[in-house]
């Protein structure tokens, strides 16, 4: 009866274990990047993330990226914004925002900024 009582006890464990669904995959085509390069080596770097929310860098080595991914229903509706300061006298920052669906809807998905300030934003194509 012990056994009995053990398996009974045990077997819903295992059935809600083994119930768990599978990891979301992305399409690579919901696949999108932030880029910084240019003749700086540093700079100061704002984002926005994919929440809304703006994340400030301080002090980045360039070239610098962030890679995520995004929902099928976030295209069209979700703002994408990024800028970079040089911190090096005389030097240039370019970003890029690179969607691999589409270009992002907005402005020129590159800014580069002779005066060491670039900014590019849009929404999610």
């Amino acid at each position: 009866m012990r056994i009995k009582g053990i398996i009974i006890c045990i077997f819903p464990v295992l059935a809600v274990l083994g119930c768990k669904e599978a990891p979301y995959v992305f399409p690579p085509e919901n696949d999108f990047e932030y880029q910084v390069t240019g003749t700086s080596s540093r700079a100061n770097i704002t984002y926005q993330d994919l929440r809304g929310n703006y994340v400030e860098l301080t002090n980045v080595t360039l070239p610098w990226s962030f890679q995520t991914h995004y929902f099928d229903n976030m295209v069209g509706i979700t703002p994408v914004y990024l800028e970079a300061q040089s911190l090096d006298a005389g030097t240039t920052v370019t970003v890029t925002i690179n969607a691999k669906r589409a270009p992002i809807i907005g402005s020129p998905k590159t800014s580069a900024g002779d005066s060491g300030f670039a900014i590019v934003y849009g929404t999610l194509p």
